[in-house]
């Protein structure tokens, strides 16, 4: 092999193109941090908001679980979206069983002569299950719904726009939709806006019932992913795997990167 392609057979192997194009499509860590900083100010309150709100909130919530490219550090652009999962802990559900639903789905099935005497006593748990005690997403994604809706509204002002006092003489103003499983919040403040969208999800620790999945140091979560056609479409919840997903990339060295310049192909 002669010198020249010895030469050219180097510089193909080189990272030095890629990693300078990366500089321009990573997010940059200043804006990122200054966004990162309001987003969690935002969610802080809305959260204390909601548990204020509602009295099922307040005793099934468990904790926010920080999600989606931004998370993943495979974001590019700007980081004016963001993903919070709110973990739930519902009674009885470390002993439901978890059933087979459509592709990318489960169904959690509760034993009715176990069922702790919480979903008979309390007015919104009981209409979470439906008559064959399956656990009913459409009931828990309304449920969800009517929450924020109703304690997003206590901060309308005369305009009908939703401003949330956060820090001392800043407000924050705030627009509501909805978005699949997720209530989407879009925040203006001063000069930055950005969009979050909130999910209600279940955790489990078991293994779930896949072929080749076993029991792993890594939960994984259900989502009440709305479904309109098929069977019973209201019994299925749709797997995430977010946990597994951040181990994978932490071990495929720069594919994060790889990931990134894929998006602005």
């Amino acid at each position: 092999m002669s010198v020249e392609e010895q030469n050219k057979k180097k510089k193909l192997r080189s990272d030095e193109i890629f990693s300078k194009i990366n500089q321009f499509v990573t997010l940059q860590k200043d804006e990122t941090a200054n966004y990162n900083k309001i987003f969690t100010k935002v969610t802080d309150k809305i959260i204390s908001i909601l548990k204020q709100e509602d009295e099922v909130f307040r005793k099934y919530y468990q904790r926010p679980m920080y999600t989606g490219s931004f998370y993943k550090l495979t974001k590019v652009g700007k980081p004016e979206e963001f993903d919070l999962n709110l973990i739930f802990a519902i009674p009885d559900l470390d002993n439901a069983e978890i059933k087979k639903g459509r592709p990318g789905f489960a169904k959690i099935r509760f034993d009715k002569k176990k069922l702790s005497p919480v979903w008979v006593e309390n007015k919104v748990l009981n209409k979470w299950l439906d008559s064959e005690y399956y656990l009913d997403n459409d009931k828990i994604r309304r449920w969800f719904e009517g929450v924020v809706e109703k304690s997003m509204s206590a901060f309308k002002n005369g305009n009908n726009k939703i401003i949330l006092p956060i820090d001392s003489g800043s407000n924050y103003e705030v627009k509501v939709r909805k978005s699949g499983p997720a209530f989407t919040l879009c925040v203006t403040y001063e000069s930055m806006k950005f969009s979050v969208d909130l999910v209600p999800v279940l955790e489990f620790s078991r293994a779930p019932p896949l072929p080749g999945i076993q029991q792993s140091k890594y939960s994984w979560n259900l989502v009440p992913k709305p479904l309109k056609d098929g069977e019973n479409p209201h019994q299925n919840w749709r797997y995430s795997f977010y946990s597994h997903e951040q181990d994978m990339l932490k071990k495929f060295g720069k594919v994060k990167p790889v990931i990134r310049h894929i998006k602005v192909c």
